[in-house]
């Protein structure tokens, strides 16, 4: 689906200076690929930088009409609200999105693809990507990682927006810098 060439551009509505905005921003920081624009009315044409520290020359616009001169190729929704529900000012950006041929990624608990106008805009060759789907009768888990041959890393947090991404992201970057034999989000493999 997302490839590493596609522009994107990162619904963040309100989330870049609040914890809302958390997969947007973990996107910014960690995406080694292109970011077109950032959609943020309430800090349109500021400074990327200033209003977050990351230190990525990517245009914050007030809307996805403005973004759309950036050329993106896909939008990703980079709010995580309490809830996870799609917020409408987002949706309606997503309108705009599907309208104007963009593929949409979306790790929100409310499925895009599932919402039958948002679904009946897409046009071939654009997808539409929703991360968040879990299985049919998923379990509570019970300790099966405890038996794997490698090392990992286990992010517990008491609430949401607390920092586990970010943090995991961290350790796997540091990992890597220092040349760690195997370091990836796949899955292990004896020895490593």
């Amino acid at each position: 689906m997302l490839k590493p060439e596609h522009r994107v551009v990162v619904l963040l509505h309100g989330g870049l200076a609040d914890l809302s905005g958390k997969t947007g921003l973990a996107l910014l920081r960690y995406r080694p690929g292109p970011v077109a624009a950032v959609v943020d009315p309430a800090h349109a044409g500021r400074s990327l930088e200033d209003v977050t520290g990351i230190a990525r020359d990517v245009p914050v616009v007030a809307s996805l009409a403005e973004a759309l001169p950036y050329s993106p190729d896909v939008a990703v929704v980079g709010l995580a609200p309490s809830g996870g529900r799609l917020p409408e000012p987002v949706r309606t950006d997503l309108v705009m999105a599907l309208q104007a041929g963009l593929s949409v990624a979306s790790g929100l608990h409310s499925r895009i693809g599932d919402d039958p106008e948002l679904a009946a805009l897409r046009r071939d060759p654009a997808w539409i990507w929703d991360l968040r789907c879990e299985p049919a009768g998923l379990t509570v888990g019970v300790g099966r990682a405890a038996a794997l041959p490698c090392r990992r890393w286990l992010a517990v947090g008491t609430d949401m927006a607390v920092g586990k991404m970010s943090a995991c992201l961290e350790l796997t970057a540091a990992a890597r810098g220092r040349a760690c034999r195997r370091v990836s989000w796949g899955p292990a493999r004896p020895g490593s």
